[in-house]
């Protein structure tokens, strides 16, 4: 038996949603919460832990469901026996867990079967689809980060305002806590951070990225699914543009993307030696995008790319993992027909 960080401790470096990969975790308790559990011989407990071995340290948002005893079909998600030889299991694929994060997200579902996604990285989704009731998905933020989530805030605003072009959201959950072994702010005031999510989950998409590829294997044109894109994600973006705050771009706003793209060609360069005889060109848009006259600032996706977008089965194209966003030029209330393509390097140059 162990202590639960130790057991958390062999059991993290296994996780694909760990960060330090290749580095023992060295794990403090942040916080714990007692969720009500509705099985008498299981128990929940939501922790924050602070891995200091990172650099900076990370902080993960792991829920546990405890029991006496490991039933059947459980050994998966086995993560350990603590001090209290209770079995310590990952709350995302215990039934008990999940229907508790189903009531703190205020969602009501009568079948409340679940499964994990297997393909998440950072996150891990859990999928409630069985029943005849409409399907729906719940997102656990694994690194954890004080302040709002835009993955949360942004789907939300656009779904109050009746857009279309990303899953409706359904509900989140946030947590507070003090951390003295490297808060967010430096200091012992409390901290604040989204935990998880819940929206609806549409079946039958398929990713943009493997769409793409696809077409490309088969010689075939992706031009008509690039100009629908490109039309999505001015809708959105302009959407953004109306129901989030937006600002006039400061001196300091502009030297900072500028400095920003600056330090992103240098990089490109080291890893790609040949784009060295173009920086005299590239530097020279730069110059231009420096001293031109600056739109307002908005909200965006800032991690745009193809993986981040769906296509519905009716061919309608859906924008999610909103977890990059940023406030940047808004460059595409003048170029509505603007290619998915051209706007994913706009994203790029101007965050």
């Amino acid at each position: 038996m162990h202590s639960t960080m130790e057991c958390l401790t062999d059991w993290m470096t296994r996780q694909r949603w760990y960060a330090g990969k290749g580095r023992v975790p060295n794990l403090v308790e942040v916080s714990r919460q007692g969720w009500e559990s509705d099985d008498p011989d299981a128990s929940i407990r939501v922790l924050l832990v602070r891995d200091t071995a990172n650099n900076p340290p990370s902080l993960y948002h792991v829920p546990i469901v405890a029991r006496g005893t490991i039933p059947r079909g459980k050994g998966p998600a086995f993560i350990g026996r603590d001090e209290h030889d209770d079995y310590l299991f990952d709350g995302a694929h215990d039934p008990v867990y999940t229907r508790a994060l189903l009531r703190r997200l205020g969602v009501h579902r009568d079948n409340q079967a679940s499964r994990v996604h297997s393909g998440e990285q950072s996150n891990t989704s859990i999928i409630f689809d069985a029943g005849s009731e409409a399907p729906l998905v719940a997102k656990i933020f694994r690194l954890v980060h004080a302040g709002e989530n835009p993955d949360v805030v942004l789907q939300t605003a656009l779904t109050s305002a009746g857009n279309r072009s990303v899953p409706r959201m359904l509900g989140s959950l946030t947590a507070t806590w003090i951390d003295p072994h490297g808060s967010d702010t430096h200091t012992d005031e409390p901290s604040t951070g989204h935990l998880a999510f819940a929206q609806e989950f549409i079946p039958g998409v398929r990713d943009g990225w493997l769409l793409a590829l696809a077409a490309a294997e088969e010689g075939e044109s992706f031009a008509d699914d690039a100009e629908r894109l490109g039309r999505v994600t001015a809708e959105v973006h302009t959407a953004l543009a109306a129901c989030m705050p937006s600002r006039e771009p400061t001196l300091g706003d502009i030297v900072g993307f500028v400095a920003g793209w600056h330090q992103r060609l240098a990089v490109a360069m080291s890893d790609v030696p040949q784009l060295r005889e173009l920086r005299p060109a590239i530097e020279a848009v730069y110059d231009a995008a420096r001293e031109s006259p600056w739109p307002a600032l908005q909200r965006i996706h800032g991690d745009y790319h193809l993986g981040q977008v769906l296509r519905r089965p009716s061919g309608e194209w859906l924008l999610v993992d909103f977890e990059g966003s940023n406030v940047v030029s808004d460059v595409i209330h003048s170029r509505t027909e603007v290619s998915g393509c051209w706007f994913n390097e706009c994203v790029y140059l101007f965050t």
